[in-house]
């Protein structure tokens, strides 16, 4: 397996590095889109968070890409 190396430094860019620090975690145990969905939406339920989940269709996804 390939050594792993983050592109950022927390220095440069804190935000930066820490999605791609989440992206790595996630690409190592191999988890799809689903499964963090129902995991994120799961939090925002028990901390009693205030969040409006947004749903897109592929569709919207495509006509935006496309603009």
């Amino acid at each position: 397996m390939a050594a792993y190396k983050n592109d950022y430094t927390k220095e440069e860019d804190l935000a930066l590095w820490t999605l791609h620090e989440i992206r790595h975690k996630m690409a190592s145990r191999a988890l799809r889109s689903e499964a963090i969905n129902k995991s994120a939406k799961e939090l925002i339920r028990k901390r009693g968070l205030n969040l409006k989940v947004l749903k897109s269709s592929r569709k919207a996804l495509v006509e935006s890409v496309s603009r």
